[in-house]
């Protein structure tokens, strides 16, 4: 029994001591993870400051600033995931190295600062990405009134055409109904009557048909003014 006893501890303080081997080799590691980390991470930094200054630069257009505000969420969220990882692996490792050599006031005061450490990088993150994502809304929300804008011009030049339209097809009409009122006066045979009006109608067809097309281009036309009118101006402004 006692050779057993042995045994036993024996096996359990070798695999105490792989434990702390491999716990020392991960520590290391994460280390070394971390000073890579960091450097990426001032790197993506300066990335991240040179889209928030296009997402805040004017002279882009609001379709330019959406997207480098949009690229700068992505990439500080993920170098965030990745230090919060990191922070939550250290974290683990100090409560590890706790429960195989047991409590020390510096492994705890390591352990409390590993702690804070991932707390902090998840407030980081989460106040950056509400900054990232409060300008991105701010950019959108521009947007939609800018689109609003050119909707309300394209409706109010629409509204005009189908006026002009209305009032030049009426009186189309008027000269068809005249017309044919004067062909009813005509001292000739109906058949030749009939063919007089067959003509007046299709006449007046072809012509309502021309208008509709004309009135159509016209519209487009104007659409494409509005919009390049405002581009100008914000391109102007932008100057």
């Amino acid at each position: 029994k006692a050779g057993e006893a042995i045994a036993e501890m024996s096996k359990k303080a070798t695999a105490a001591a792989d434990a702390a081997v491999r716990l020392k080799e991960a520590q290391q590691a994460l280390r070394d993870s971390n000073r890579q980390l960091e450097v990426d991470y001032a790197r993506a930094g300066a990335s991240i400051e040179e889209l928030k200054q296009k997402r805040d630069d004017e002279r882009l257009s609001l379709e330019e600033r959406a997207d480098a505000a949009r690229e700068a969420a992505a990439l500080d969220a993920e170098f965030s995931r990745r230090r919060i990882e990191a922070a939550d692996k250290e974290a683990k490792h100090l409560q590890r190295e706790i429960e195989l050599h047991g409590e020390t006031e510096e492994r705890l005061d390591a352990l409390k600062d590993a702690q804070i450490a991932a707390a902090d990088a998840r407030a980081a993150s989460a106040a950056v990405q509400t900054e990232l994502m409060t300008s991105l809304y701010s950019i959108e929300q521009e947007r939609i009134m800018q689109a609003e804008e050119v909707a309300a011009m394209e409706r109010e030049l629409s509204a005009e055409r189908k006026t002009e339209r209305e009032a030049e097809m009426q009186a189309i009409r008027d000269q068809l109904t005249e017309r044919l009122a004067t062909i009813d006066k005509l001292k000739t045979t109906e058949e030749e009557k009939e063919q007089l009006r067959v003509k007046a109608r299709e006449n007046a067809d072809a012509m309502i048909l021309e208008l509709e097309n004309q009135h159509a281009q016209q519209l487009i036309e104007a659409q494409k003014a509005v919009r390049d009118t405002l581009a100008e101006q914000q391109r102007t402004a932008r100057e």
